[in-house]
């Protein structure tokens, strides 16, 4: 799962297979003390005004507080009579107590968050009257001449205006404005703007667009009304497909409009700039029978305090807040795992996905709820209906054994499930929900009978370094190309009949353009099942083959990227791609290969582990000595074979001494241009020779690889080294 990632547009997928982020801090959210002072207290303020004048008078217990320290990012719930006052998380709709007890006998309603003085305003149904509500949550009330003698529960403030707007349908009511700002000549003094029979609108809650200065509500048809606050007059937008009483409205800061419906606190999402604006399903909120809401409207969302779990799923499937990906706020007692917030795995594979079988995981929760999962069966990069493989099984504290039913039709290859827990019932695969925690992980569809043997591990990586002056020595910084890599072989009936590989790309601190492939040695290219292959960049689907064309013969090379430069981007102020101190933001480049054999090969003749990784020149760019080498130009792991393109011309020149194919892409004193280690490796920023990074690494080399066997773990300085490991994590 992901922590917070609620500014996240792009999707920018966490550690492959079944990684999990950091997760930070526990939640803290203000609360503030009633005031316990019941004594009244009267203020007496003289107005004077074009239209007269009107009177101010603390009535209620004497409000002892004063404004809010700042425009909140949770919105304010008011319920219940006697009203209680409540913080919402309009993200999970997660809420939290803020008052049981406001001083008031009777209910609050048509409640705003005035951001131009900080406090909440609202209609008391005890005095009949506007009040204002402090920071210790204490009612002032205001008690203005030239109130309507009637209720009202709807009810907002102007983000553009120092301006409490307020409606009721009916002939003798209508739309009213209130000036709050005490410096104008009209403070306090109320005028009807339109009366309620020319605008009649069945709403309960309306909010104060944070831009434009309209109000928007939803009526009990699911109708969206524009309202022009000035003149009163109102547009009908359309229907956004849902209904009910909808008595709490917010928005946030972009614009977006959110809408509590009273009968079962669904909070939904409408985008009121849209031609045809439809109402999504959002969070589950807390439902009443008595609902109003408020909030700064300029706020943002979600806070960089909030502690809000993500999944880690491509965005397709619904991951970050702006496509309405899954989250759960963190909560103390409910989680998957061992730890609240941690980034322990709760979800464990015991079997293997298998066609018409059903899978084994053992899940791990703290706190009796409800598991819910889904899986991509048809990998069409999103969690249909017919993915709900899991629907509401209740869990007990500690270890759970879930099966999972693999349908016969489920697609071969990887794929991503999602895992739920909430206590909660009746969740979907996106939208936020109060507690609990998402999970998402890859699993590999697979035949009956099929076993799967992943190197370096199902939880782990090797890493690969590239060197890209071949065949002359350069500034050896071992960080032109580096990736995090796994690869996958698959064997049915004792046959090798399948291949895939993944990986990161976590840095590029090359000058020059390369390109990335795997060679699959002893596998031909005429034995690739095209048409039944994978690609994927990003967790999305490539229209162009990975396989690159040869003739049949040769040995299969799969082509992740003709120049990784046309895939990744140096942040502002870096010239390379996580190659300089400070430049190490998240990895932008994930692939994924599935190769299927035509025939199967025995394992005797099959290519293992590691395979045969390279980077090649771009054709048709500048690389140094060569000029234009193209294609022809590979920097290969020593020993490793070469395509059938490679342009053996290059071979033991410059600095390289190759003795193909006993020996290559080694220097005379046995330096590699090609790393592989076993781990998530930090590696050295630009210019750092890797002999100055890591100083056993020459003892390493010189003694033929028995000495200082864990040098790539004992860095000289962690100034000279990109930290790649907590990002990587599984």
């Amino acid at each position: 799962m992901r922590f917070n990632n609620y500014d996240i547009s792009p999707y920018k997928p966490e550690p492959l297979s079944h990684q999990r982020s950091q997760k930070k801090g526990q939640r803290g959210q203000k609360q503030g003390q009633r005031g316990q002072n019941k004594s009244l207290k009267t203020q007496l303020k003289r107005i004077g005004t074009l239209a007269g004048f009107c009177a101010l008078v603390a009535v209620s217990g004497q409000a002892s507080g004063a404004a809010f320290d700042a425009c909140p990012t949770n919105g304010f719930l008011m319920q219940g009579s006697p009203a209680k006052l409540y913080s919402v998380d309009l993200a999970t709709g997660f809420t939290e107590t803020l008052a049981s007890d406001l001083g008031t006998s009777s209910t609050l309603n048509a409640v705003a968050f005035n951001l131009h003085d900080n406090y909440l305003y609202g209609f008391s149904n005890q005095y009949k009257n506007l009040v204002r509500i402090h920071n210790d949550y204490s009612i002032e009330n205001l008690n203005l001449s030239g109130m309507p003698a009637t209720s009202f529960y709807v009810g907002d403030t102007s983000v553009t205006e120092n301006m409490y707007y307020f409606y009721r349908p009916g002939a003798s009511y209508g739309l009213y404005k209130v000036s709050l700002d005490a410096q104008s000549p009209d403070y306090g003094v109320i005028s009807r703007i339109i009366d309620g029979s020319s605008l009649s609108l069945a709403i309960y809650d309306f909010a104060s667009h944070p831009i434009n200065n309209y109000l928007y509500a939803v009526d009990k048809q699911g109708n969206l009304h524009r309202i022009e606050a000035e003149t009163g007059s109102s547009v009908k937008l359309g229907n956004v497909g849902v209904t009910g009483v909808f008595g709490a409205s917010y928005f946030d800061e972009q614009g977006t409009l959110y809408i509590s419906r009273n009968a079962d606190g669904f909070i939904f999402r409408i985008d009121v700039s849209v031609n045809n604006p439809t109402a999504e399903f959002f969070a589950n909120g807390p439902q009443s029978s008595q609902n109003d809401g408020a909030r700064c409207a300029t706020a943002t969302l979600i806070s960089e305090q909030s502690t809000i779990d993500f999944g880690d799923a491509p965005d397709s499937y619904g991951t970050t807040l702006e496509s309405n990906g899954a989250r759960h706020m963190i909560s103390e007692d409910l989680y998957l795992g061992v730890s609240a917030g941690g980034d322990d795995n709760g979800v464990t594979q015991i079997t293997g996905f298998e066609q018409s079988l059903d899978a084994v995981v053992q899940v791990e929760a703290t706190g009796a709820g409800y598991l819910n999962v889904w899986a991509d069966w048809d990998q069409n990069g999103q969690f249909d209906n017919s993915d709900h493989a899991v629907i509401d099984q209740a869990l007990v504290d500690g270890a759970n054994i879930v099966a999972v039913d693999v349908p016969a039709d489920a697609e071969l290859g990887q794929t991503w499930v999602r895992a739920r827990y909430s206590s909660t019932q009746g969740i979907g695969p996106t939208g936020g929900v109060s507690d609990g925690e998402v999970e998402d992980f890859q699993v590999v569809i697979t035949e009956q009978g099929t076993s799967i043997i992943v190197y370096p591990g199902s939880n782990e990586y090797t890493t690969l370094a590239y060197e890209d002056k071949w065949p002359k020595l350069g500034d050896y910084d071992m960080n032109d190309v580096v990736v995090a890599y796994r690869t996958y072989r698959y064997l049915n009936d004792g046959l090798v009949n399948r291949y895939a590989v993944e990986g990161r790309v976590l840095a590029v601190g090359a000058g020059y353009k390369n390109g990335f492939a795997i060679q699959l040695d002893g596998i031909a290219t005429g034995n690739i099942n095209t048409s039944a292959m994978r690609f994927e960049l990003n967790g999305i689907s490539q229209t162009s083959s990975a396989l690159e064309t040869n003739a049949d013969s040769d040995d299969a090379v799969l082509v992740v990227s003709q120049n990784l430069w046309d895939q990744v981007d140096p942040i502002s102020g870096c010239t390379f791609y996580r190659s300089e101190k400070g430049c190490d933001e998240t990895n932008q480049l994930t692939f994924y290969i599935s190769a299927p054999l035509v025939n199967p090969v025995d394992p005797s003749q099959a290519p293992m582990n590691v395979l045969n990784p390279f980077i090649f020149a771009t054709p048709n760019t500048y690389h140094g000595l060569n000029y234009q080498p193209g294609r022809g130009l590979e920097v290969h792991l020593k020993n490793k074979a070469v395509s059938a393109r490679f342009d053996s011309s290059l071979l033991a020149t410059h600095d390289d001494s190759s003795s193909y194919p006993l020996s290559s892409f080694v220097t005379a004193n046995g330096m590699p241009w090609a790393l592989e280690l076993p781990a998530l490796w930090d590696h050295p920023v630009e210019k750092v020779d890797l002999v100055s990074a890591y100083p056993e690494f020459a003892d390493f080399v010189t003694s033929g690889g028995s000495l200082k066997k864990s040098w790539y773990l004992n860095p000289a300085s962690e100034q000279k080294i990109i930290l790649n490991f907590n990002q990587m994590q599984d």
